[in-house]
């Protein structure tokens, strides 16, 4: 069995990360039905977020991933690439139309 803690220790570390280095993003661990999340958005460009999750399987082990494409971003153990490609992805993502950040 997996401590259930695990997910939160890993997606608080990739919190940390990306605090640390993409100055660009803001991030925080929320709650979505009792699972912890991280939820990413980029200050540069307006509307551009994610969910990110932290899921384990017996193949790949903890894995980081886009909870809105259940995809994976990478290994826990590779936080920092995780956080470099959470930032490119926001920093290219299309901005929500301005009547819809109301």
């Amino acid at each position: 069995m997996v401590p259930s803690n695990q997910r939160s220790t890993f997606l608080g570390v990739l919190d940390q990360v990306i605090k640390e280095d993409q100055p660009e993003l803001r991030s925080g661990v929320v709650f979505r039905r009792g699972v912890p999340i991280l939820f990413v958005a980029c200050v540069t460009n307006r509307g551009a977020v994610a969910e990110i999750g932290c899921d384990f399987d017996l193949t790949h082990g903890w894995t980081f991933t886009w909870v809105s494409e259940e995809r994976p971003i990478g290994p826990v153990t590779a936080t920092a690439l995780a956080a470099a490609e959470i930032a490119r992805r926001l920093r290219l993502a299309r901005p929500l139309p301005r009547e819809s950040l109301a």
